[in-house]
């Protein structure tokens, strides 16, 4: 059984607002690590935040659309199996 990771803060300034987000538990280490990388004591402008995350939903999106096709992959290859 893993143990899950404990709750971490960052601080980001968007748009010249200082923010603490906390990150919980739910996050994978490697999650929370291209978070800490990608927003930690940096200062990101509102319009690059909304590209990174256009990004990651594209991305999210590709990879969920594998991942339906590999499961189809799978179902074929399941049924064939007397």
């Amino acid at each position: 059984m893993s143990v899950a990771p404990p709750s971490q803060t960052i601080e980001v300034t968007i748009g010249g607002r200082r923010y603490k987000i906390t990150l919980d538990s739910s996050f994978s280490p490697e999650a929370l690590n291209e978070v800490k990388d990608t927003f930690h004591l940096k200062e990101i402008a509102p319009m690059d935040l909304f590209k990174a995350y256009l990004t990651k939903v594209r991305d999210i999106s590709k990879l969920n659309a594998q991942l339906e096709q590999l499961n189809a992959q799978l179902e074929q290859l399941l049924h064939k199996i007397p």
